[in-house]
């Protein structure tokens, strides 16, 4: 058996249609406040879509529970993997994050799968990458590499 390379999840993502109208749903059940982001060319840099730089946009919010951090996303272009899931899926979890040891040893693998990143960015110190895992893991796993370590 191999090493695990996922060492625990760290977020969930799901993508919907109106941020503001599932929060507020969200919030009926007692989880809340969230955090709200808004990822475009402005406040984030090295943004691409399956390797192509490109000027994407979307809104996001963040709320923990326990250790696991739920993400909700509204694309506001059709420059994003989550336009996409939203048009051949409808809304739903869309992604799952995982705390890992070694980002270019996941990516190697992932790669020499036929796989690649399917999306990323960075904001802050965080580079977010969405890996093609459905046909192995059946979703999406994302990985963050950190510019501080």
């Amino acid at each position: 058996m191999n090493k695990p390379m996922f060492k625990k999840v760290l977020q969930i993502g799901i993508v919907v249609k109106d941020l503001e109208a599932t929060v507020k749903n969200y919030e009926e059940f007692g989880l809340g406040p969230w955090e709200y982001f808004d990822i475009n060319k402005e406040t984030a840099s090295n943004l691409s879509l399956r390797g192509t730089n490109n000027d994407q946009s979307f809104k996001a919010a963040t709320y923990s529970v326990g250790d696991v951090q739920f993400e909700l996303i509204q694309p506001l272009d059709a420059k994003t993997i989550y336009t996409e899931f939203l048009k051949e899926r409808g809304e739903g979890l869309h992604h799952i994050a995982f705390d890992i040891d070694n980002y270019d040893e996941v990516v190697s693998l992932v790669k020499s799968r036929d796989g690649m990143i399917l999306q990323r960015g960075t904001l802050g110190d965080i580079t977010w990458s969405y890996l093609s895992t459905e046909n192995d893991l059946k979703m999406i796993a994302e990985i963050y590499e950190y510019d501080n370590q």
